[in-house]
This record gives structure tokens, C-alpha cells and sequence, in this order.
């Protein structure tokens, strides 16, 4: 059964480390979600959060500027790797309680 518990153990270390991983990488990325205004017939784009309860617009650009482009690409990254630290997180929740039966 030891070599088993190792297994787990290696396990283990394995998700904390992705765990700290993709915490690193959503830190980077800016918080909040992006938001389509449409002002005088033009699409502008507006990165949307709550900073200390109230909910904040800061303006991005227009709609097909780079800008916006890659404001639209961090929000799917942060997405991303949102899901994979929740699925990191339900993982490593498991592996805890297999070697609490290893006792």
C-alpha cells in the first residue's frame, strides 16, 4: 500500500503546483469582464469590475481595434484558466481525502 500512498503523494504535489500555477497566471490577467456599449452607431468596449462595492467601467476602444481585440483574448484566457483551477482544486479535494485513508 505504500507505493500507492507515494503515488498520491507525487499526485498531490503535482496539483499544488499547477494549483500556484494558474493562480500566477490569472493574478496577470486583468480582472472583470469586457462589455459592448453601442454609442452614435459605433461598438466601443468597456472592461467591467467591482472595486470597493460599486461597479466600475473603464474604457477599452472600438469593438475591431487591437486594443479590444486583446482585451477579448484575456477574458477567455482568464476564463480558461478559471475552470482549470476549479477542476485543479476538485482534484486535489479527492487526492486529500484518499490519503486520509492511508493513515
Amino acid at each position: 500500500m505504500s507505493i500507492l500512498k507515494n503515488v498520491l503523494q507525487e499526485e498531490y504535489q503535482r496539483l499544488i503546483e499547477l494549483f500556484n500555477n494558474y493562480e500566477d497566471k490569472l493574478e496577470k490577467l486583468p480582472k472583470g469582464s469586457v462589455s459592448r456599449k453601442v454609442i452614435n452607431g459605433e461598438v466601443y468596449l468597456y472592461r467591467v469590475f467591482r472595486e470597493n462595492g460599486k461597479i466600475r467601467f473603464i474604457y477599452i476602444g472600438k469593438d475591431k481595434s487591437e486594443v479590444g481585440k486583446e482585451a477579448i483574448r484575456d477574458r477567455k484566457e482568464r476564463i480558461k484558466y478559471q475552470d482549470l483551477l476549479k477542476q485543479v482544486k476538485s482534484e486535489i479535494k479527492e487526492i486529500r481525502r484518499a490519503l486520509n485513508g492511508y493513515k
